[in-house]
């Protein structure tokens, strides 16, 4: 009896072995798998940020440009202002000369001497 005991013992000790193996096997396959969709997620992550970045750098583009225009606007504004004081001064300048002349021919074409 004892030996048979001892024969059923080897047999469940070698059964339980390779139950233990089968599982490790398992466990290394469900660790590929776990690993494989945790590499997938990021990757997937990572093609998001890839896109969101060229959106950003696109929304960007659009703001410089949007920029450049204001900066161009307000040179345009500056100058049309500019060229507005400028006439108001030759304005005042073509007055002052037609008031001049006026005088001049009051006083029959002569011009007053400096002493």
């Amino acid at each position: 009896m004892l030996l048979a005991d001892k024969t059923v013992m080897q047999a469940e000790k070698k059964r339980i072995e390779e139950m233990r193996a089968t599982n490790a096997e398992i466990i290394s396959g469900l660790e590929a798998t776990v690993h494989s969709a945790s590499v997938s997620r990021v990757v997937d992550t990572m093609r998001g940020i890839q896109e969101s970045s060229k959106k950003i750098v696109d929304i960007i583009g659009v703001i410089d440009g949007i920029a450049f225009q204001t900066n161009i606007l307000a040179l345009n504004a500056a100058l049309v202002e500019e060229g507005a004081a400028a006439a108001e001064s030759l304005k005042q300048q073509a007055r002052m000369l037609v008031e001049a002349v006026a005088v001049f021919k009051l006083r029959g074409g002569h011009a007053a001497m400096p002493a």
